[in-house]
């Protein structure tokens, strides 16, 4: 059975440091990254492709995502305009995690600013303004209040310890 560490957020927000850490305290464990759809039947049928891998791995003792379908949930419809991960879908792969072993999301976040000014130092290009990061922002926001079978652990990685 694995444990699965589900690292969503919006860009500039600390999930690929996150990573980092969480692999070196579990050696040996899985990350998978999952890149936005490259076509609209991909997009449709890419809950499958989430099922198909947490069942893949379900022997693994520790799998990291590196963003899954609650990004699909925030970024279809801000960036493409559509939204092709429904919340039924959503409460499937939830289930299949939660059989498989069970998981935590982990919800990096942050204050604007300082995710924008993140956003500008490291080029990013994906987000072309302050207004996008910021609807993005917002639907994480929503988006991260419907799980039901995992639980959300928020992480303002912008407040200092």
């Amino acid at each position: 059975m694995a444990n699965f560490y589900i690292a969503e957020g919006p860009d500039g927000a600390g999930k690929t440091t996150l990573i980092e850490q969480l692999t070196a305290a579990h050696p040996g464990c899985h990350v998978q990254h999952f890149g936005k759809p490259e076509s609209a039947e991909e997009a449709e049928n890419y809950w499958k492709t989430y099922l198909r891998f947490i069942k893949r791995y379900e022997e693994k003792e520790t799998v990291i995502f590196d963003r899954c379908w609650y990004s699909d949930m925030v970024y279809g419809p801000v960036m493409r305009n559509t939204q092709e991960m429904t919340n039924e879908k959503m409460e499937i792969l939830e289930l299949a995690v939660k059989a498989c072993g069970g998981g935590i999301i982990i919800y990096c976040t942050g204050k604007l600013e300082v995710l924008w000014k993140r956003c500008m130092y490291r080029g990013e290009n994906y987000i072309t303004n302050k207004d996008m990061l910021k609807a993005i922002c917002a639907k994480y926001d929503e988006v991260m209040n419907l799980p039901k079978y995992i639980p959300v652990v928020r992480y303002d990685t912008t407040v200092k310890w």
